[in-house]
């Protein structure tokens, strides 16, 4: 996750697609999506990694923050993942 805490936007980008989505803890998400700037890292976040996971409820819940213009327009509530 060290690419996570660079500045580089597309370093970030990078660090959304290899890390390794079963391993990926409730703290890191929480971390992560109160670092999500701009829009468009919440949309490779919310498309590529947490879907993966088990906390995809989450792009969800950060959807229902956003106003109306910038919201991702998920056709259906992404539910957490079934162990």
């Amino acid at each position: 996750m060290e690419l996570w805490h660079e500045t580089n936007y597309d370093a970030k980008i990078l660090a959304i697609l290899i890390d390794e989505a079963k391993q990926v803890t409730r703290e890191q998400v929480d971390r992560q999506v109160a670092e999500l700037t701009p829009w468009s890292l919440t949309h490779v976040y919310c498309s590529t990694l947490l879907p993966k996971s088990d906390f995809s409820a989450a792009c969800q819940r950060l959807d229902d923050q956003r106003q109306p213009e910038t919201q991702l327009r998920l056709p259906v509530a992404l539910p957490d993942r079934q162990k």
